[in-house]
């Protein structure tokens, strides 16, 4: 049996009525948990402010994003949508694609929606460009981040330090980021330094790690000095508030920022021992590369533990029978990574 074609102005007016009921189902039980009887029978204002409250929160589109498989499912949602983005949608968006882990990195359902995010976004305040930057950062999208940055500039007097700290990391995460975008970044990390003590470890260990992935720490000896005094600080917390993998990262970057100061590579080292079966190949040669590097004579017994590590691995490595690999490996980021040299570069 065929079914009728609507008319075209029919099918936008249902389309129309069932996002309607979209707001209205939202509005009523979000999280799954409905208005109760009680809750109705309170005074008609209170009623009324705790359903703009929850409205609010809810985003028109959460249920169909839920059922998009990947990452060009949700954009393509994002530019056949008629609604104007609310902070509430563009939330929804975002931590949908966080949660896919995937982006696609062009297409014209990208760019659609790339759009009228950049349409909304400043309507968002500092609120926005912060989670927009953020996000966009963590899924490689350049564009996103780039169209983001300029904003979160205009809004840093009203972010806390802990949201230019991650402003700090997200900037080293764009791929190929502009001259300007990293001069910035740097700018950001040097206001940052002065409640550098304050921040919580997450957002002290994104600062310090972001900013050694675009800057060699040149100029910035007060910034450099904080940073150490800070990190000792977080290092003689117990339990320890780092996990291995930023544990190597921060090993990394306070070398790559100039520090040369014993007492941060002896606490990490003291940190680092007891993990060191958590730590991926790369990650143990990246450790072994610091400290040789910078000839810690001191920590001599972290570096032969090292070595064993990655004997045992290349031994257990030897033992799995791969094939191959057909395809080399493609230099697709530009900032440093791990293995970059922690000296300077001799001219």
């Amino acid at each position: 049996m065929a079914f009728p074609t609507l008319p075209a102005g029919c099918a936008r007016r249902l389309h129309r009525m069932v996002e309607h009921l979209a707001m209205l189902h939202a509005a009523i039980g979000v999280g799954g948990r409905r208005f109760s009887a009680t809750t109705l029978a309170q005074p008609r204002s209170g009623a009324v402010r705790e359903l703009a409250e929850r409205a609010s929160r809810a985003s028109l589109l959460d249920m169909e994003l839920q059922r998009c498989a990947d990452g060009a499912a949700v954009l393509r949602v994002g530019a056949q949508t008629q609604l104007q983005l609310s902070m509430a949608d563009l939330r929804s968006f975002l931590s949908r694609l966080r949660e896919l882990k995937k982006m696609p990195a062009s297409g014209g359902d990208l760019r659609q929606f790339l759009e009228k995010v950049d349409a909304a976004l400043p309507g968002f305040g500092a609120e926005g460009a912060h989670l927009a930057l953020t996000a966009f950062a963590e899924l490689r999208c350049r564009q996103g981040a780039i169209s983001a940055w300029p904003l979160l500039m205009k809004h840093r007097s009203t972010l806390s330090p802990s949201c230019i700290a991650e402003g700090v990391w997200a900037a080293s995460g764009i791929p190929s980021p502009p001259r300007d975008v990293v001069y910035e970044a740097v700018g950001l990390a040097r206001e940052v330094a002065p409640h550098m003590k304050l921040l919580p470890e997450e957002a002290l260990y994104r600062c310090i790690y972001g900013l050694a992935r675009i800057h060699t720490g040149r100029g910035s000896t007060e910034l450099l000095r904080r940073a150490e005094a800070s990190v000792t600080q977080a290092l003689g917390r117990r339990p320890c508030p780092f996990l291995p993998r930023q544990l190597v990262r921060l090993c990394w970057a306070m070398a790559r920022l100039g520090c040369r100061d014993n007492r941060i590579f002896q606490g990490l080292e003291q940190q680092i021992t007891n993990v060191l079966n958590h730590l991926q190949v790369k990650e143990l040669e990246a450790l072994y590369g610091v400290l040789t590097e910078l000839e810690l004579v001191r920590q001599w017994k972290l570096i032969h533990d090292v070595e064993r590590a990655l004997q045992s691995r290349e031994d257990e490595a030897a033992s799995m029978n791969k094939s191959p690999r057909r395809r080399p490996f493609r230099r697709r980021w530009t900032r440093a990574d791990l293995m970059h040299s922690v000296l300077p570069a001799r001219k």
